[in-house]
C-alpha cells in the first residue's frame, strides 16, 4: 500500500545523512575573533538554540538553561580577552547557499514553525517565540520575544475580549521577505505555551 512520504521521509533523510556523515559526524559553529572583528562560523547546525535542547542543556552544573544564558556562555571568552570595541560583526554562512525557502513550499504556510526557512546559521529552530497576556479594554501585552529582539517592528492589531464565547486564538503574519510582523486575534487568558513566527534570513538576524 502507497503511504503518505510525511515522517516516513525522516528514515530517509537520517538514513542518507548517517552514509553520508557517519554516526560520529557533529556540527560545529564557531565563534572567532580577528582583531576587532567578530566573525560566526555557521555549520549547517539545526539544532543550535533549540527550545527542546535547551532544556536538557547543562551550563556550569546547572541543567536546563535559556537563550541567554547560552549566548552568555559564547560570549564570555571574547569578554575575557579584553576585547572592548566591535567594528565588525561577520556571520559566515557559505556552507549553504541563501535559498532560504524551497520553492516548492506553501507560500501561505511560511510563517509557521514547521516551515521555518534553512539556513548555514541557524538558531532557536528559526523562530521567535511571544507569550501574549490580555490587557482590559486594550490591545494585549505582546512583552518581549524569545530570542529577545527589541528592534522587531510589530503592529499589535489583537484584542483582549473576555465575553462568553471569546476565547484565545492570536495569530502572527510576518510582512514577505522582512521580520516586520502584526499581530491578529483575540488573547482571553496569558499564553504559557509560545506563540511562533518564523524569521527571515537567520544569518542576518543572529549577527
Amino acid at each position: 500500500a502507497q503511504l503518505a512520504p510525511a515522517s516516513n521521509m525522516k528514515l530517509l533523510t537520517t538514513g542518507a545523512a548517517l552514509h553520508a556523515f557517519g554516526p560520529e559526524f557533529e556540527f560545529t559553529t564557531r565563534l572567532l575573533q580577528d582583531g576587532d572583528r567578530i566573525i560566526i562560523k555557521g555549520d549547517g547546525d539545526p539544532a543550535l538554540g533549540d527550545p527542546d535542547l535547551l532544556k536538557v542543556t547543562t551550563v556550569e552544573g546547572r541543567e536546563g538553561v535559556d537563550v541567554e544564558t547560552l549566548l552568555g556562555v559564547w560570549i564570555k571568552p571574547i569578554v575575557d580577552s579584553g576585547l572592548t570595541r566591535v567594528t565588525e560583526v561577520i556571520v559566515d554562512d557559505r556552507i549553504f547557499d541563501r535559498e532560504f525557502v524551497h520553492p516548492a513550499w506553501p507560500v501561505d504556510q511560511l510563517t509557521a514553525r514547521y516551515c521555518a526557512e534553512v539556513a548555514g546559521l541557524n538558531f532557536h529552530m528559526n523562530v521567535l517565540h511571544f507569550y501574549p497576556k490580555p490587557r482590559q479594554g486594550q490591545s494585549p501585552v505582546i512583552g518581549g520575544s524569545v530570542p529577545d529582539a527589541p528592534w522587531i517592528r510589530i503592529s499589535n492589531m489583537a484584542t483582549s475580549r473576555n465575553g462568553g464565547r471569546d476565547e484565545s486564538n492570536i495569530w502572527i503574519a510576518r510582512t514577505g521577505d522582512t521580520n516586520d510582523l502584526t499581530f491578529r486575534g483575540n488573547v482571553r487568558f496569558a499564553y504559557k505555551a509560545p506563540v511562533a513566527i518564523t524569521l527571515h534570513n537567520e544569518p542576518e538576524f543572529f549577527a
